[in-house]
């Protein structure tokens, strides 16, 4: 924390910068990386926000956690091809970084990598990158261009969080699963296409993208978490495909402009507050695959006119019905207590 230090020439001689030798130099502004060294250690350049250029010796291959995280004013930055691995937040709050060229020998990248690179605008992945972690491009406000490479087999959690700019990025036939938020508050996505070799969709995945008009689910995914499109409040259809065996909690919770959903006959549970509050969604098909209807499903469906659920029901929720303003028939199993729905009191319910 040498708060005054602003340039530093180091000798030929040294072959390893260590953890938190330069952390915190807020004045620092230059730095002169000999050849010799090898070695960057955890922190070396942390917090160091008045640096604005580094050049990274050959002779370094591995970047350790944090090495410049916070670096606030740090617009360039040079990689030898020598570089195989990122750790942890290596480049976490650079808010200026603009564009950095990632080396094709990088194998490896650690959570928060990028995470609130505000004036980050565009990436290439090297293709010999097999996983984005959490929080690899957090916060990055200004991407809008990320290609990535055939290879890349997950996509961390909260891996896109809040990249506002980002309208569109194709994910290769490689991913096999998108993490939890991962492309949560993408608020300027308006189309994306889920590759067939996707198993699984964590929660929240596309949480509050609220451009998003268009998606596509192959019959590759067996799951999607909870909340996967809450408050997509542009999406004006969805087919789900039959390998879904549940329609999670909070799925499609507050998309207002939802007007049409398929589901398919190997649904057998929906969830609470599953389709709550989607207002524009006037009809829906329930399969006879489907046994349990949980509380508040279709709460706030206000535009819904007509239902029928189907005698394979056998436990259905409370306040399913609730709020929903135009609903004018309602056919539900004999079987079945239709007592605490939410319906007003003098609503004709039909039996079979």
């Amino acid at each position: 924390g040498c708060v005054s230090l602003i340039k530093i020439t180091i000798p030929k001689t040294v072959v390893e910068l260590c953890k938190n030798c330069f952390e915190r130099c807020t004045s620092l502004t230059f730095i002169e990386i000999p050849s010799s060294v090898t070695k960057i250690g955890k922190n070396a350049f942390n917090g160091c926000s008045s640096l604005t250029q580094i050049s990274i010796p050959r002779g370094v291959t591995i970047i350790d956690n944090f090495v410049f995280a916070g670096c606030s004013s740090l617009v360039q930055v040079e990689i030898p091809s020598t570089v195989t691995t990122f750790g942890n937040g290596v480049f976490e709050g650079c808010s200026s970084l603009v564009e950095i060229n990632l080396p094709i020998s990088l194998k490896k990248i650690g959570k928060t990598v990028f995470k609130g690179c505000l004036s980050l605008t565009k990436i290439s992945i090297p293709s010999l990158i097999e996983n984005l972690p959490e929080g690899t491009f957090s916060e990055c406000e200004s991407l809008s261009e990320v290609n990535l490479p055939n290879g890349i087999n997950s996509i961390g959690s909260n891996c896109f969080f809040n990249c506002v700019s980002l309208e569109n990025i194709d994910l290769p036939s490689s991913v096999t699963s998108i993490g939890d938020s991962s492309f949560s508050q993408c608020t300027s996505l308006k189309k994306f296409i889920i590759p067939p070799s996707v198993l699984t969709i964590g929660k929240s995945a596309f949480y509050d993208c609220s451009s998003l008009i268009q998606i596509s689910i192959p019959s590759s995914v067996v799951s999607i978490g909870a909340s996967s499109f809450q408050k997509c409040s542009s999406l004006l259809k969805i087919e789900l495909p039959n390998s879904i065996e549940e329609i999670e909690w909070s799925l499609f919770e507050e998309c207002t402009a939802l007007l049409q959903v398929v589901i398919p006959d190997s649904v057998k549970v929906i969830g609470s507050s599953a389709f709550r509050d989607c207002s524009s969604l006037n009809q829906i098909s329930i399969p006879s695959s489907v046994k349990k209807i949980e509380k508040g499903a279709f709460r706030g469906c206000s535009s819904l006119t007509r239902i029928k659920i189907p005698t394979s029901v056998t436990s259905i929720g409370s306040a399913v019905f609730s709020l929903c303003s135009s609903l004018i028939y309602l056919e539900i199993p004999s079987t079945l207590n239709s007592k605490n729905l939410g319906l007003p009191a003098d609503f004709k319910i039909t039996k079979i």
